[in-house]
C-alpha cells in the first residue's frame, strides 16, 4: 500500500529549497509514495511538481519562524503570529491528506512538526540553513529543543547543517557540496 508524504514549503518560485524539493519528487518511487505538496502559493514550481506527478495544494496562511533575526521587532512578531495562527490548517491538511510522512522543507517551518508529531505521523525535517552558532542563540536553541522533540529524522544538505542542530543519531546528510573528494559522485 502506498504511503502519503506531506511536503510542507513556503516558496512557490524556482530557488535552492524549491529545487531540492523538486528533486527530492523526481527521484521518489511513486509506487511506493504518493508526495502531496502544500504550498502558501501558485508559483513556477507547482506546475514542475505537477510535471513529476505530485499533487499540489495551496494553504496562504503556511509561514516561517524568522531567521537568524532579534524577536524584538515588527516583523519578527508578525512572523512569528502567522506561523503560530497557521498550525491549526497544517494540522487540518495533515488530517485531510492522510499523510503518513510530514517532510518539512525547511528548518525555519520546525513548528509544524508539532501537530504531525501528535498525529502520529512520521516527521522529517530538511535543513539547508546555516545558523551562525553565537548568533541569536534563543531562537536556535528552542528550535533545536523543538526538532529534537517532534523530528523523527533530520535531512542536512551538508555537515555544515547537521551541526547546527547537532543531533547527529537522528541526521542524514544527503549532498555535502562543502566535500570536494566525493564532488563527482551520485
Amino acid at each position: 500500500m502506498k504511503k502519503n508524504i506531506l511536503y510542507v514549503f513556503h516558496v512557490s518560485a524556482i530557488g535552492g529549497g524549491s529545487l531540492c524539493l523538486l528533486n527530492l519528487i523526481k527521484e521518489l518511487n511513486k509506487e511506493k509514495f504518493n508526495p502531496i505538496i502544500l504550498l502558501k502559493s501558485l508559483g513556477p514550481l507547482c506546475e514542475e511538481l505537477e510535471k513529476v506527478g505530485a499533487t499540489v495544494i495551496i494553504e496562504p496562511s503556511i509561514s516561517t519562524v524568522p531567521y537568524n533575526t532579534s524577536l524584538f521587532n515588527i516583523n519578527s512578531i508578525t512572523q512569528i503570529l502567522g506561523m503560530l495562527f497557521s498550525i491549526k490548517k497544517v494540522k487540518y491538511w495533515i488530517k485531510k491528506t492522510e499523510a503518513d510522512i510530514v517532510h518539512i522543507n525547511t528548518m525555519m517551518m520546525y513548528p509544524y512538526a508539532i501537530p504531525a508529531y501528535n498525529l502520529k505521523r512520521k516527521v522529517i525535517i530538511h535543513i539547508r540553513e546555516h545558523w551562525p552558532i553565537n548568533e541569536n542563540v534563543f531562537q536556535l536553541n528552542f528550535a533545536r529543543k523543538i526538532i529534537k522533540k517532534y523530528a523523527n529524522l533530520i535531512i542536512a544538505i551538508n555537515k555544515t547543517s547537521a551541526d547546527i542542530i547537532n543531533l547527529h543519531y537522528k541526521t542524514e546528510i544527503i549532498y555535502d557540496w562543502i566535500d570536494l573528494n566525493k564532488r563527482d559522485k551520485f
